[in-house]
């Protein structure tokens, strides 16, 4: 079989899993506000919270608990986040909700507890409640408890993941929370979390984050030094979330803002910075996908973290460097490539990307370890916020406690460069982005697919397509040193990169194989609220 008919055979058997009229993108449009994340009961909340009178940051607190909750693959209360809202009128404001690692642990050996940090997200979330929610913190929980309690129907996507990983469930305490039957959860069956309901009311009773509390973080460090954790009551008392530092990049009509070191928010800057400068000598539909892995090429290789591990690298670019970078589009690596992409030589582009080891070969993509979540809110008043969570690889690093069965997550950086302390970088970058009158609060999940994929949407906006069409429209991606297409992306553009002797990967639109979720809300030009959620992963927009 030669290769555009392997091709074509990918194509065939991807596409034949979607029915004709299955949607990419879930959309939304209302008066009150908007909420898209990955999961469809953290909406329902979110949006009961803005018909209550709350505000963004009250739909997003109560947003986040319920993600953490009814999507344990991705994200957990014993997790990491990065946020970034902006309240009408004000500038933005960042928190960085990172895990750490403890002040003592074992930096040699394997196994699973090697590599757990301390919990960040939860009294980020707080700490952005306390500061700009209107609420109460009880009526903000309260609902999710009674889920907890009552329990949700697994969506599918989630149903899939959850017995794609429960093999690797070694733990006797997450196999007592998460196998609640002996097995994952099937698609539709209910699902209940008792010791998460606990944990929430013992957060209502003592009015903060009960790490925070000395003798909670005392029991919760004692129960888990039997699984090899050396964690400290000190290390969760001390593990305060710190102010984010927040960068932008923008031109005459349109303005970027997002996470700056404590992310992969100067790559993404410098993606659709590079996009802007090349725009005008882009002329086809693929030559637009070319210029965005150009650019997704460009930050990875100026990132001062490797791809996968997240190690430094041995002689990183200087953070004022890869800022000057982002601002300053004369800079020579910049005005480089540009100059090779106005020449039109696409060989002299591709040269610069990296190189894809071995011959040219189109594949199904193989499932990936690892994966994020995300959700973004804005309300009639046009606050917006834009909170990115993970816990690592799917389910973190698959232990749980033994008294509230939350999740630890997965420490990449404690795995590949361990420091005593050191906060973990992740390629997070939760974003607002405004265009002429329009503004968005913007973020995505897929590790270092995260950058690419919002920015594939971005570039998408600036070109003149509404927010769901941006969302749908087919991404090519970089995995690694593997270039990666949607299974409805053009021939043309396949035959174009096998021209130039890169290997293409074929990939479908998830939960497994996918190129970047992405979940945005805006203000649409009439004054109403929209919001697009990715279906990769049981995306779900509301909005009323």
């Amino acid at each position: 079989m030669s290769e555009p008919q392997q091709l074509q055979a990918v194509h065939s058997a991807l596409q034949s899993k979607r029915s004709p009229d299955n949607k990419f993108v879930d959309e939304g449009e209302g008066n009150l506000g908007a909420v898209s994340s990955g999961s469809p009961f953290a909406s329902d909340l979110a949006m009961q919270v803005l018909e209550q009178g709350g505000n963004a940051i009250d739909a997003a607190f109560t947003c986040a608990l319920t993600m953490m909750l009814t999507d344990p693959a991705n994200c957990s209360l014993a997790g990491r986040c990065q946020i970034l809202f902006q309240m009408e009128g004000e500038d933005a404001a960042a928190i960085d909700g990172a895990t750490k690692a403890p002040k003592t642990f074992a930096q040699e050996g394997r196994g699973p507890a090697r590599a757990v940090p301390i919990p960040g997200a939860l009294r980020a979330l707080l700490k952005m409640q306390g500061e700009a929610g209107t609420l109460p913190i009880e009526v903000l929980v309260r609902p999710v408890i009674k889920l907890a309690r009552d329990g949700f129907a697994v969506p599918a996507a989630l149903a899939e993941v959850w017995q794609w990983r429960e093999g690797s469930f070694a733990d006797e305490d997450l196999k007592r929370f998460y196998l609640p039957q002996g097995r994952a959860p099937k698609e539709g069956e209910i699902f209940k979390h008792e010791g998460i309901a606990t944990f929430l009311e013992d957060l209502l009773a003592l009015k903060s984050d009960p790490f925070s509390d000395s003798k909670t973080a005392n029991n919760f460090v004692s129960t888990l030094k039997t699984k090899g954790l050396r964690w400290t009551e000190q290390d969760l008392l001390s593990a305060e979330p710190l102010v984010g530092e927040i960068v932008s990049t923008g031109g005459e009509h349109w303005k970027l803002t997002t996470i700056g070191q404590q992310g992969w928010g100067h790559t993404l800057c410098q993606i659709v910075s590079f996009y802007q400068q090349v725009k005008p000598h882009i002329d086809t539909a693929d030559k637009r996908q070319l210029a965005l892995l150009h650019a997704i090429a460009q930050g990875f290789e100026d990132r001062p973290q490797h791809l996968k591990t997240l190690a430094m690298k041995e002689d990183p670019i200087a953070w004022d460097e890869l800022i000057s970078r982002v601002e300053d589009e004369n800079c020579g690596a910049w005005k480089k490539r540009t100059e090779a992409f106005q020449e039109g030589s696409l060989a002299d582009i591709l040269k610069a990307l990296p190189p894809k080891k071995g011959a040219w070969t189109t594949k199904e993509v193989v499932s990936e370890e690892r994966d994020t979540t995300h959700l973004a809110v804005i309300d009639r008043h046009g606050n917006k916020v834009s909170i990115t969570m993970s816990i690592g690889p799917h389910f973190g690093a698959r232990i749980a406690d033994p008294t509230y069965g939350l999740l630890l997550a997965h420490s990449y950086t404690m795995e590949s460069e361990p420091i005593e302390g050191a906060r973990d970088v992740t390629e997070q970058c939760p974003s607002l982005f405004s265009l002429d009158d329009m503004h968005y609060a913007i973020g995505g999940a897929g590790s270092e697919r995260i950058p690419g994929a919002i920015a594939a949407v971005i570039t998408a906006l600036i070109d003149g397509h509404d927010l769901g069409a941006a969302m749908a429209y087919p991404r090519a991606n970089w995995a690694g040193q593997e270039i990666r297409i949607h299974c409805d992306a053009t021939n043309s553009l396949e035959l174009l990169l096998e021209e130039e002797g890169l290997g293409v990967t074929i990939t479908d639109r998830g939960p497994k194989d996918h190129l970047g979720i992405v979940h945005a809300v805006g203000r649409a030009r009439s004054g109403s609220s929209i919001a697009a959620a990715d279906y990769a992963y049981a995306g779900a927009a509301m909005a009323r």
